[in-house]
């Protein structure tokens, strides 16, 4: 019912200016109606072979009513009909639509069948100026509208996807950078405190080939102290994620993963 509601919007747009009529009471036709009730319909019309409760659901819908007898009438009003009622033969006959096609002068029709077995004869669909649909249309445009949803979700995870990946290589690299500033500073400040010392020894005249070969050897052992400390507890609490990790930051690019 749905559906046929907004299908009858597509084609339309605005409905304030069309003439709705809908034929049979039953519980399609009171759904339908109720999505139309806030469309400001030109007009609304109910048809059903019980006047009362042709009557019963126009009060609720502020529609008007009228017996199924005077389908001849109500059709050449019809911009949009749909119809959904009991009968085991269709309701709505060609001939019936011709001769409202030839009052309306040829104005299209939209006609919804939302009945099972129909109620508007198929035929009616070969009518120029008609655009029928039946329950097996509408339910391919949900069938489609269904399609269009789960790419417009698959493409929107996709973007989710995207932006966390963003989101973490940013993450990521704040955290790299951090961590390369902290490698930074305390190897500066080890820079420049062996240096001050060897400069001091050089002053107290002694070797500058065994001062800097000290100085070497004891940067080297400061910087890699720390590293090699955690590197031995991961070996102990035989952390492979850490080891590996370690194991391809110092490893050459030519070295393979086995040297």
């Amino acid at each position: 019912a749905y559906t046929a509601v907004v299908l009858a919007r597509q084609i339309f747009g605005d409905l304030n200016s069309q003439t709705v009529v809908l034929v049979g009471a039953g519980e399609m036709v009171q759904l339908c109606g109720r999505y139309l009730r806030d469309h400001d319909l030109a007009q609304l019309l109910i048809l059903n072979r019980s006047r009362e409760k042709a009557e019963e659901l126009a009060a609720e819908l502020n529609a008007s009513a009228m017996t199924l007898d005077r389908l001849d009438e109500a059709l050449p009003r019809a911009d949009i009909l749909i119809s959904s009622t009991a009968s085991p033969r269709p309701v709505i006959t060609r001939d019936a639509v011709k001769r409202a096609l030839r009052q309306r002068r040829h104005r299209p029709m939209f006609m919804v069948d939302i009945a099972v077995p129909r109620d508007i004869e198929a035929e009616i669909a070969e009518l120029k100026d008609v655009y029928l649909y039946t329950i097996d249309d509408l339910q391919k445009v949900v069938d489609e509208n269904m399609q269009q949803r789960n790419e417009a979700a698959r493409s929107a995870e996709r973007d989710v996807d995207e932006a966390v990946t963003g989101f973490m290589r940013w993450l990521y690299g704040i955290r790299a950078a951090r961590t390369l500033k902290r490698i930074r500073s305390q190897s500066h400040g080890f820079e420049q405190d062996l240096t001050q010392r060897a400069l001091n020894r050089l002053k107290a005249g002694q070797d500058p080939a065994e001062v800097l070969q000290q100085l070497a050897s004891t940067l080297t052992n400061k910087i890699l102290h720390l590293p090699s400390k955690r590197l031995r507890e991961a070996a102990e609490d035989q952390n492979y994620e850490v080891l590996r990790a370690a194991d391809r930051i110092f490893r050459k690019d030519d070295e393979d993963e086995s040297g």
